[in-house]
């Protein structure tokens, strides 16, 4: 793979992002190479964040399940 080639897949490279509005031609220079990003839904943001949240809360929660029953076994010991 060229340098040329690497750079212009990293041009056309986006991230979605939750609080952005989708590139519109008033928003400064825009790079021909790069694919338009599309834009996302609130429903779709929203659902996307509720479920990350979740995961969160779950690998917390199971965290915390894990060092209690460290702790009793180490106890039991």
């Amino acid at each position: 793979m060229t340098a040329v080639s690497m750079l212009a897949r990293l041009r056309a490279m986006t991230h979605r992002s939750l609080y952005s509005v989708g590139r519109s031609e008033a928003s400064g220079p825009v790079d021909l190479l790069a694919e338009p990003e599309p834009a996302t839904p609130a429903s779709q943001a929203r659902q996307e964040a509720i479920q990350r949240l979740q995961v969160g809360v779950f690998g917390i929660a199971a965290m915390v399940l894990l060092v209690g029953l460290a702790s009793i076994i180490g106890s039991q010991a």
